[in-house]
């Protein structure tokens, strides 16, 4: 028995040494994903603002106009309804200046008070660039404002016939516009909210000023995003599946050179061969996370306690890279066609799955009851891809692991399938007495 663990232990520590020796295995499993790292991190880390809209929420508390007031804003009658309706709707139709194919200004959604917990998480992970909030007043301002205004027009008192459910004093309005002063576009999007609101409500009322007020507070601290932070997850499993050249080159090697042969000469059981190269495979993703986080963190992103969580999803991953390693060894003839089709599957692998931009990923299962309501789709067939939205989900801080159940299941059951079907592969051509 303590033979067989002594068999066990240097199995293992000659298949890590069998990567390092191997330069160009060496090469591609640790050192180009970290050069893929400093890449992408000096292509995206300052990545400016672009001509997309902006995402903003509105939180409106606007109480409104009653049924019997008749209101006017430019020349339409506005009665039963909000003033920030309109606000919202003018807003919304903002355009970037010089725009050739006229692409909005802001993408805003529109929440209650109730929903506040929610715009404050977005506005902090940078999904949003500004959260406005609209008075209870809005409305009772505006009209305050036209009452103001226009009381002594001798046309529109006969067209409203009276002031009735108008504010019988001033109706202060004050809107906020939060978010992050370090933000460029939160900086263009308080500037231009300021200046619209002074427009809405210009009535040539010298008081307007007084009345409406827009309070810009910039001191939210924010945790931001770039296409850096999109990439990284992505590049973390391009490494992981470029381990899949050295495991498929070592278990060819193993056969070429009779090594195989000889371990089963010492009653070593083939049980006992395979897990060593699946915890050395596992070994080896558990150096390679922490030393492209660590680079990644070089470029902007944060320290984080994902690091962990991010080693378990990449060695569940190894275990299919691991798979596919065995099924290659099982139809090639030679360690230089194993390492050759190994790059072949793995570098498309990555990008299928999306591991550097949104690829198209047609649904086979749509909401199925039995998988909580969980949609299937065709490139979940691969290891890599429920890997990186897991990987994805946990560093923009969307949700836990816990949350990304529906994932990580697939991610098991599908590395251990590919797990199963290599290994009944390999075995067959290679275990069983010739």
């Amino acid at each position: 028995m303590k033979m067989k663990n002594n068999m066990f232990i240097k199995l293992i520590e000659t298949n890590l040494k069998s990567i390092y020796r191997q330069k160009l295995a060496f090469f591609f499993t640790i050192i180009f994903p970290l050069i893929f790292i400093a890449v992408f991190g000096i292509s995206y880390a300052g990545t400016g603002i672009s001509s997309e809209p902006m995402e903003i929420i509105i939180i409106n508390q606007d109480d409104g106009v009653q049924e019997d007031v008749v209101a006017f804003y430019e020349g339409d009658v506005v009665t039963g309804t909000f003033y920030s309706e309109k606000y919202i709707e003018l807003l919304d139709n903002l355009l970037y200046p010089d725009s050739k194919d006229n692409t909005s200004l802001f993408s805003i959604t529109v929440l209650n008070q109730s929903e506040l917990d929610q715009a404050l998480f977005k506005l902090e992970r940078r999904e949003i660039v500004g959260l406005i909030t609209l008075p209870t007043s809005f409305t009772q301002g505006m009209l305050s404002e036209i009452k103001s205004s226009f009381v002594n027009i001798t046309e529109l008192i006969l067209a409203t016939n009276n002031w009735a459910g108008y504010p019988i004093d001033n109706e202060p309005i004050s809107i906020t516009v939060e978010g992050d002063s370090l933000v460029q576009e939160f900086a263009i999007t308080s500037t231009v909210i300021e200046d619209f609101t002074d427009v809405f409500f210009d009535l040539g009322n010298d008081d307007q000023s007084k009345a409406v007020q827009t309070t810009i507070i910039g001191s939210f601290v924010t945790k931001g995003f770039t296409g850096f932070h999109y990439i990284i997850p992505g590049v973390i499993v391009f490494g992981i599946l470029q381990s899949l050249t050295s495991a498929a080159g070592i278990t060819m090697r193993d056969v070429q050179s009779k090594s195989l042969e000889r371990i089963r000469l010492t009653r070593v059981e083939p049980r006992t061969y395979v897990l060593a190269l699946i915890i050395s495979q596992s070994l080896l993703v558990s150096i390679q996370v922490p030393i492209m986080f660590g680079t990644a963190m070089l470029f902007g992103i944060e320290p984080s306690i994902h690091i962990l969580t991010s080693m378990l999803v990449g060695i569940i991953l190894s275990f299919g890279v691991t798979g596919i390693a065995f099924l290659i060894a099982g139809i090639v003839g030679g360690s230089k066609d194993a390492e050759g089709l190994a790059n072949i599957v793995a570098v498309p692998m990555a990008f299928l799955s999306g591991a550097f931009s949104i690829m198209p990923n047609p649904v086979l299962i749509s909401n199925a009851s039995w998988l909580g309501g969980n949609s299937f789709r065709l490139f979940d067939l691969l290891p890599s891809t429920p890997a990186i939205r897991i990987l994805r989900s946990l560093l923009l801080g969307q949700r836990t692991l816990g949350e990304n159940w529906f994932d990580l299941v697939i991610l098991a059951v599908v590395s251990f399938t590919y797990l199963a079907i290599g290994l009944a592969i390999y075995s067959r051509k290679h275990f069983r007495p010739k």
